[in-house]
């Protein structure tokens, strides 16, 4: 079990505070039961990750870079696509 952690040790750490810092960004919620809540959920996630050894670099290469560089640009389309949802909604309340 021991041997398990050791060789993936390195996907382990880079995983944890990519989980934490989406747990805290999705929740939102900063009281000290919810953020221990919050810590034990993203150690089960990284130990499932771990025991399943799906954590390699061919199956979960962390990249978290290379989406926020085309963030801004999903930003824009999915705004005019909440716009036009808002619109064709205002046009059948109104009709």
């Amino acid at each position: 079990m021991l041997e398990l952690f050791r060789e993936h040790r390195a996907t382990a750490l880079r995983l944890l505070p990519v989980l934490a810092l989406f747990w805290l960004l999705i929740s939102g919620h900063y009281t000290p039961l919810l953020l221990t809540l919050g810590a034990l959920s993203v150690l089960l996630v990284v130990w499932v990750i771990l025991r399943m050894e799906a954590g390699d670099e061919e199956g979960a290469p962390l990249r978290p870079m290379r989406p926020l560089r085309r963030m801004p640009r999903y930003l824009v389309w999915l705004t005019g696509q909440v716009m036009l949802s808002a619109f064709a909604v205002l046009r059948l309340v109104w009709s």
